[in-house]
C-alpha cells in the first residue's frame, strides 16, 4: 500500500550545481552596487540568482525580476531566457507550478525564435521536465528530460549528462520498471565516479538504497544508505543527508522498529524546515506522524498526517497525497474504526489509478524507444558527415598532388629523385628493422613478466597446499590426540587443558587464513567478484574493520593477468588497511566502465602524506608491490589521503592485458 518518495530534493540539487563560480555572494553584490544598467549587471543579477545556500527563493525571485526587467528593457534575449528560466526554477521550489510553467515556456520560446545557447535550452528543458515531474505527469517530464539529454550528450558535457540520466531513472523508478531506473542511475553514477564529485555519488547511491528498498531488499538498502551517508556526513551542507535519514526511517519502520524509525524521520523533517522546503516537509511529517501512530501516540500522528495531507494539497504533490491517503487508511483499519479505514481506502485507490495508468507507462516506455532512435540517427548522420568530409579532403589532396609532381617533373632531374628515393627507402629499412626489434624485446619482456607472475602463483598454490597437507594435518592430528585425553584430566587441569585446545583452534583458524591468502583457488573457481567478495567477508568476520564491497556492471570473466593482479593488489590494499591504516570502515569497489575496470578502496583510517618517504618499510613496500602490478597490466594508480582523514586509492586497469 505504501509508496515511500525520497527523490523530491534532487531536481534542486542538480540545478545549483550546473555552474560552477568562483566569487563569493558578497564579492557579487558589491560588484552589483557599482554596476551600470548594461549587460554585464544582467549576468551579475544571474550570478547571484545560482548561488545555492546562500540565498532564499524569495530573494532569488525578486533578483531573477530585477534581471529580466532590465533584459526587456535592453532588449536582450539572452538574459531574458536566463531570467525566465531562473524565476521558473525559483517559483517552482515553492510550489507554484503553473506559474513555474509561464515563465520555462516564455524562455523556451526564445530559445526555440533564433540562435541560442543550447546549454541553457538543455537547461529550461531539465527545469520544465522537473516541475511535472513534482505534479507527478511522468510522460510529460520524461518528454523534455530526455530533449535535455540529447543536447547535453551533442555538447558532451558530462556532469549534465549524467544528471539528465539520473533524472530519468527516477522517473522508471516512480513507475516500478526497475531495471531500467538500475541502468540510467548507473549510467550517471559512472561519470559522477569520474568526476569525483562526492555529493552526485553520494546521491546516485542513495537511489540505488530506494531502489533496492522498493523491492524489499532491505539490507541491501540499507547498506547503500549507510554508505551514501558515509560521504553527506563529511559535507558541511547537511541537506544532501536529508534523503538517506528518511530512507533508514523507512526501512526500521517497515521492519517494525517504530522507535528507532521515529529519530530518523525526526532529523529528516529537521533539515526540511530549515530548508524552508515545503515538498519535503509534507513528507516528512507523514513519517513522523505514522511512527507516532505506531508507538502509541495514535492522536498526535492522525494530526501530523492531516497537516501533512494539507501541506501536500497546497503544493500539489499527488505521490504524497497518496501516501497520506495510505497510511491514515492502515492506522484507522488498526484502530478498528472501519467507516474512516473505506473513506481514506476509497481516496488512495482513486488517487493512485490517476497516476499509474496502462497509458501513462505505453507512453513513458514510446518516448524512450524515440529517444534510442533519434540518438541512433545523430549517430548515423555524423558518421555521415564525416564520410563525406573525408571524401573532399581526399579528392582536394589527389589535385594537389597532380599538380606538384608535374612542376616537380619540370624542373628537377632524375638523378635527384632516383637518390632521394633510395635514401628514403634505406632510411625506411632501417626504422622498420629497428622497431622488429624493439616489439620481440617488449614481447620477450612481456612474456617472462608473464612466466614470473604465473610461477608465483604456482608457487603460492603449492605452499598452501603443502601447509594443508603437512602442517594442517599435524594440527588435526594434535587436536583429535588432545581430545582424547579430556576424560582423564584432572579438574584442576582442565582450565589448562581448555586454553592448550583453543591456542590449537587458533593457530588452525591462523593457517587456513594464511593458505587462503597464498592460494587463487577462489579465484579460480568463483571469479574476481566472487573471490572479492569471500575476502570481504573474510575481513568482516575479524570484526576489526567493517568492509563494504561493491560490483558494478561486471559481468564476465575479465584477462587472466588481470584479475590475478587485480586480487593481489586489493589483497595488499585490505592489508595496508588493517596493518597500517587503524581504520573502522572501509569500502571496495570494483566497477565496469566501457573498456576500462576501475578497482577503488577507501577508508576512514588515520590517512598518509603520499610525499612522505619515511612512512614504515612495510607499508612503502606494499605501495610498491601494488605500484609494480598495476604498471605491468597497464593500469593507471591515483592516491589520496590526508593525514587523520582516510585514504582512497583509485586504479584503472584495460580489461584486456598487453
Amino acid at each position: 500500500m505504501k509508496t515511500k518518495l525520497f527523490c523530491f530534493i534532487f531536481f534542486l540539487l542538480f540545478v545549483s550545481k550546473t555552474t560552477l563560480f568562483t566569487q563569493n555572494i558578497d564579492s557579487l553584490k558589491k560588484e552589483l552596487g557599482r554596476a551600470k544598467e548594461d549587460t554585464n549587471k544582467i549576468n551579475t543579477l544571474l550570478l547571484i540568482c545560482a548561488k545555492r545556500g546562500t540565498i532564499n527563493d524569495s530573494e532569488r525571485i525578486g533578483y531573477s525580476k530585477i534581471a529580466l526587467q532590465l533584459s526587456e528593457k535592453l532588449n536582450y534575449p539572452k538574459g531574458l531566457m536566463r531570467a525566465q528560466l531562473s524565476l521558473g526554477a525559483s517559483v517552482s521550489n515553492l510550489g507554484k507550478y503553473d506559474e513555474s510553467l509561464d515563465y520555462l515556456n516564455q524562455a523556451l520560446k526564445i530559445g526555440l525564435q533564433g540562435p541560442s545557447d543550447k546549454i541553457v535550452l538543455a537547461d529550461i528543458y531539465n527545469a520544465i521536465a522537473g516541475t511535472y515531474y513534482y505534479q507527478s505527469d511522468y510522460s510529460l517530464a520524461l518528454t523534455y528530460y530526455l530533449k535535455g539529454l540529447v543536447l547535453y550528450e551533442e555538447l558532451k558535457i558530462k556532469s549534465r549528462t549524467a544528471s539528465a540520466e539520473y533524472n530519468i531513472s527516477l522517473i522508471y523508478y516512480q513507475n516500478k520498471e526497475y531495471e531500467k531506473a538500475i541502468e540510467f542511475i548507473n549510467n550517471a553514477h559512472h561519470i559522477f565516479l569520474q568526476l569525483r564529485d562526492t555529493v552526485l555519488i553520494a546521491q546516485a547511491i542513495s537511489q540505488l538504497g530506494n531502489i533496492n528498498f522498493d523491492q524489499c531488499n532491505y539490507e541491501k538498502a540499507l547498506m547503500y544508505y549507510k554508505q551514501s551517508l558515509s560521504y553527506t556526513e563529511k559535507l558541511q551542507d547537511k541537506s544532501y543527508s536529508l534523503t538517506n535519514f528518511v530512507g533508514i526511517g523507512n526501512i526500521l519502520a517497515d521492519t517494525r522498529q517504530y522507535s528507532e524509525a521515529l529519530s530518523y524521520h525526526q532529523k529528516a523533517l529537521e533539515i526540511a524546515k530549515n530548508l524552508n522546503d515545503e515538498q519535503n516537509i509534507a513528507i516528512s511529517l507523514m513519517n513522523v506522524g505514522h511512527c507516532l501512530a505506531y508507538t502509541g501516540r495514535v492522536a498526535d500522528g492522525v494530526a501530523l498526517l492531516h497537516q501533512a495531507l494539507k501541506l501536500s494539497r497546497k503544493v500539489g504533490i499527488k505521490r504524497s497525497i497518496t501516501d497520506a491517503y495510505a497510511m491514515l487508511y492502515e492506522i484507522y483499519e488498526k484502530e478498528n474504526n472501519f467507516m474512516e479505514a473505506f473513506k481514506y481506502s476509497k481516496l488512495y485507490i482513486a488517487l493512485t489509478d490517476s497516476i499509474f495508468n496502462e497509458e501513462n507507462a505505453e507512453q513513458i516506455n514510446s518516448l524512450s524507444s524515440k529517444y534510442e532512435n533519434e540518438k541512433r540517427k545523430k549517430e548515423l548522420a555524423l558518421l555521415n558527415i564525416e564520410l563525406l568530409s573525408g571524401k573532399k579532403d581526399q579528392e582536394i589532396l589527389h589535385a594537389k598532388v597532380e599538380e606538384k609532381n608535374t612542376i616537380i617533373i619540370a624542373i628537377a632531374a632524375g638523378v635527384l629523385l632516383l637518390t632521394i628515393s633510395f635514401l628514403l627507402f634505406f632510411r625506411g629499412q632501417q626504422l622498420k628493422q629497428r622497431n622488429k626489434h624493439q616489439t620481440e624485446i617488449s614481447k620477450q619482456q612481456g612474456n617472462t613478466a608473464i612466466a614470473i607472475i604465473q610461477a608465483q602463483e604456482s608457487e603460492r598454490n603449492r605452499i598452501a597446499q603443502d601447509l594443508h597437507d603437512g602442517i594442517g594435518t599435524f594440527l588435526s592430528t594434535l587436536k583429535i590426540n588432545l581430545e582424547s585425553f579430556e576424560d582423564s584430566i584432572p579438574n584442576e587441569k582442565k582450565t589448562r587443558y581448555k586454553s592448550t585446545s583453543e591456542l590449537v583452534d587458533k593457530t588452525a583458524s591462523e593457517l587456513r587464513n594464511i593458505m587462503k591468502d597464498l592460494s587463487s583457488e577462489a579465484l579460480q573457481e568463483n571469479g574476481l567478484v566472487g573471490a572479492l567478495q569471500e575476502l570481504a567477508d573474510g575481513v568482516n568476520r575479524l570484526g576489526n574493520v567493517r568492509l563494504h564491497f561493491l560490483s558494478h556492471g561486471l559481468a564476465k570473466r575479465l584477462d587472466t593477468m588481470v584479475e590475478i593482479n587485480l586480487y593481489r593488489v586489493a589483497q595488499e590494499l585490505i592489508n595496508n588497511c588493517l596493518k597500517h591504516a587503524r581504520a573502522t570502515q572501509a569500502t571496495l569497489q570494483l566497477i565496469d566502465h566501457e573498456n576500462m575496470v576501475l578497482l577503488m578502496m577507501e577508508d576512514n583510517g588515520s590517512g598518509f602524506d603520499p610525499q612522505d618517504t619515511k612512512q614504515g618499510d612495510g607499508y612503502r613496500m606494499g605501495l610498491k608491490n601494488i605500484r609494480n602490478r598495476i604498471s605491468f597490466i597497464n593500469g593507471t594508480l591515483k592516491t589520496e589521503s590526508t593525514l587523520g582523514k582516510g585514504s582512497t586509492f583509485i586504479i584503472e586497469i584495460p580489461k584486456q592485458s598487453t
